[in-house]
């Protein structure tokens, strides 16, 4: 019988011959952070929520999705009918992340595992050391299961942002 999970985890980790590539994903806690402000509901300087950053490796590709009506051979497309373009990142199946949580790409091309970074003066790519780059913002994930309803392997539909 076929692991997937096994087969997936050969697929992605770069040391063993995979085609994945290191990203960070925030995945976002239900506590307030420091910049949230009771008295007005909102966060002033920093997000509302604590969150955690954490390495992974992933395979992403694009997802681009038009649906189109066909009319005696002419394409019409109806309002609401084309999704925006997404990037869907392909993730181990125990890899928490959630809708509304964020994935950043590092500008890293090796399989050796990084260490995170903040601030820009402090990156050093040669050595290891890197800055999260682009931000892609969660909308859905998809869990894949096989075998008795296990997770094999999850599927994040992220749009990328502008960071701040």
């Amino acid at each position: 019988m076929v692991d997937l999970r096994r087969e997936f985890t050969n697929f992605l980790k770069y040391e063993l011959g995979g085609i994945g590539r290191w990203v960070v994903v925030r995945h976002f806690t239900d506590e307030y952070s420091e910049f949230w402000k009771e008295e007005t509901h909102e966060a002033v300087g920093g997000p509302a929520y604590e969150f955690v950053d954490t390495l992974v490796e992933v395979y992403s590709a694009p997802a681009l999705s038009r649906t189109a009506l066909r009319n005696e051979g002419v394409v019409i497309e109806e309002p609401g009918q084309i999704d925006s373009d997404f990037t869907r990142f392909f993730l181990e199946y125990d890899v928490t992340v959630n809708k509304n949580d964020e994935i950043f790409e590092l500008d890293y091309e090796k399989s050796a595992r990084p260490t995170l970074v903040y601030l820009p003066d402090e990156e050093d790519v040669a050595a290891g050391k890197v800055v999260p780059k682009e931000r892609f913002k969660v909308k859905k994930i998809e869990e894949y299961r096989a075998d008795e309803g296990r997770v094999e392997y999850k599927v994040a539909y992220a749009y990328k942002t502008i960071q701040r």
